[in-house]
């Protein structure tokens, strides 16, 4: 895809015909081809029973598995524990998960309360143009996630528990240190190489599923400060806005939260956690250890449903967040004459909100998920002890935009970062955009494949715009 063909026989890329970079013209041609003809790439599973080729709700064994890894990196929602339906009477392409059933093993699980997740998450990216350098800009990068959910009713304990444990590797590295050195991270899986337990955590769900508990190390944004419909993008700040410095990828942190949901119109929660949180170890020596604070974190969100039926379903959350840790240095150009050395302050605090809405539903049934949703989000701290001072991010997602291609999704959104103003006193930078557009197809119930296209300007704050590209896929075993 990214092979040198040579700087004399594609004139796409400037870059390349200065012998300065890859060829962007393969890319190109595979992503429009993606999207006007994904059929032919990527042909969409049959439906056995004769009904709509592709529909999710014509066949149970089609809907979209919530791949957890499919959001790997900040931002990333926890898997909900899924039946497995997969056996050998059914052909491969419509099975659950790439390993089957195993002989039954896996539903038996499932019904005593044992649910494990395999999950294999790998993209390349190439920096095309601009940003730091483009010889040589192609990376891989991998993540493997092992989950275990256990149910308490199910394995005939206590109702309403559950316990969650979470193993992750990441290998390979990302792009945005060596080749865009873009602030906001355009992959939300870029992180130095580690193995470890990221997660370990027990709920307890309390009145009727009104109130629930957490307790454990845990990655704070799988609760707060999410926007369902940015999910799907790769951009990092899509999935957690860059002004909130909360434990999650790939530093979850201990913690306790609580969540309360007294109307489906209405949910509240709020977390305590470790401000100095370190993914690589258990939690207990970095959150008591009397440094680096707690983070802490209130939300609240209303959710109608609008339209006939409630098919337009929304969400419209705010959010405050505040760190105690006491050495957050005062952004300065240049100590005062009667204050040598710089201001430290005792605390750092922000708000954020965000905005999901669900605009138009292709059919009123009520699984068929095909439509419109657009989502917005908002981040503030204060300028004086933080690089980002405001976010700014909106974006639009389509579900089964192409006919018979129904479980697909296609999204754009825009990110902007804008620095602290007393940075553009100390080094000149001001502010840094994002641009995203992918297309992710889901090729089997277990598989999905992603071309993703990024545009960053002034990476950095004051880098040269960059033009990126990639493919992400992810396989559930």
């Amino acid at each position: 895809m990214w092979s040198d063909i040579g700087p004399k026989a594609c004139r796409a890329c400037s870059d390349r015909t200065a012998g300065t970079g890859p060829c962007v013209l393969p890319f190109c041609l595979c992503f429009i081809c993606t999207l006007l003809f994904p059929s032919l790439v990527f042909p969409q599973t049959s439906v056995a029973d004769g009904k709509t080729k592709g529909s999710m709700a014509a066949n149970p064994g089609l809907e979209q598995t919530p791949l957890h890894a499919g959001r790997a990196g900040r931002g990333k929602a926890s898997a909900e524990p899924t039946r497995s339906i997969d056996n050998f009477t059914k052909p491969l392409w419509q099975w659950r998960h790439a390993t089957g059933d195993w002989g039954g093993l896996r539903n038996r699980l499932n019904e005593g309360g044992i649910t494990p997740e395999v999950i294999y998450t790998g993209e390349v990216f190439s920096n095309w143009h601009g940003g730091i350098n483009t010889n040589d800009a192609t990376e891989y990068l991998s993540n493997l996630d092992m989950t275990l959910t256990l149910d308490t009713e199910k394995l005939g304990l206590w109702p309403g528990g559950t316990f969650f444990v979470y193993g992750e590797q990441l290998t390979g590295r990302a792009i945005t240190e060596r080749h865009v050195g873009d602030l906001q991270f355009l992959s939300n899986l870029d992180a130095q190489p580690f193995t470890q337990v990221s997660e370990y955590w027990y709920e307890q769900s309390l009145f009727n599923n009104t109130l629930r508990i957490r307790a454990g190390k845990q990655d704070g944004n799988t609760s707060f400060a999410v926007v369902d419909h940015g999910l799907d993008f790769i951009n990092s700040s899509f999935g957690l806005p860059p002004t909130i410095p909360m434990p999650t990828f790939p530093d979850p942190g201990l913690g306790i939260a609580f969540f309360l949901e007294p109307a489906d119109w209405l949910w509240v929660g709020g977390g305590i956690y470790d401000g100095d949180s370190d993914g690589g170890q258990w939690g207990f020596s970095s959150a008591f250890d009397g440094e680096g604070g707690t983070f802490s974190v209130v939300e609240a969100a209303l959710k109608p449903a609008f339209g006939k039926g409630g098919r337009l379903p929304g969400k419209y959350s705010f959010g405050f967040w505040h760190h105690s840790d006491d050495h957050f240095e005062k952004i300065a150009p240049t100590p005062a004459q009667d204050q040598p050395t710089p201001r430290i302050f005792t605390r750092n605090y922000g708000l954020y909100a965000g905005i999901d809405q669900v605009l138009f539903r292709e059919s009123a049934y009520e699984a068929d998920e095909q439509g419109l949703a657009v989502f917005g989000q908002f981040g503030w701290a204060p300028a004086d002890r933080n690089e980002i001072a405001h976010y700014y991010g909106a974006g639009m997602t389509y579900t089964g935009l192409i006919p018979g291609r129904d479980a697909d999704v296609f999204g754009i959104a825009l990110a902007h970062a804008r620095l602290s103003w007393r940075m553009k006193r100390i080094d000149g930078r001001t502010h840094e955009t994002a641009m995203e557009c992918f297309y992710k197809m889901q090729v089997t119930p277990y598989l999905t494949v992603q071309p993703d296209i990024q545009y960053i300007l002034n990476p950095g704050g004051d880098g040269k715009d960059a033009l990126v590209g990639g493919l992400r896929f992810a396989i559930a075993f």
